[in-house]
């Protein structure tokens, strides 16, 4: 069964988030196990954000592996349906 590895800077709080992945994962389970990642955010000095970003980049760089699909979500990005996103995860 493939696995899908969500990886987030810091911790899900908010109870709509939690509330998603709850529903998604049930959703998901009958095709796919679901882990949630949690990566540490990195305490910047003021006006230093580009490394901030840079330490952040590279502790989630080091839990994607050789061979893994790597899905960037972001609201500059292309928006998908669930359709469309599961198609592009066959």
């Amino acid at each position: 069964m493939p696995q899908l590895r969500v990886l987030t800077v810091g911790e899900l709080k908010e109870k709509w988030l939690t509330t998603f992945i709850e529903v998604y994962s049930a959703k998901l389970k009958h095709f796919s196990d679901l882990e949630i990642v949690a990566i540490k955010p990195y305490k910047e000095a003021r006006g230093q954000i580009e490394d901030k970003l840079k330490k952040e980049s590279e502790a989630i760089l080091k839990q994607v592996s050789d061979g893994d699909l790597l899905v960037l979500c972001d609201l500059r990005g292309t928006a998908l349906t669930s359709p469309q996103l599961a198609e592009k995860l066959e």
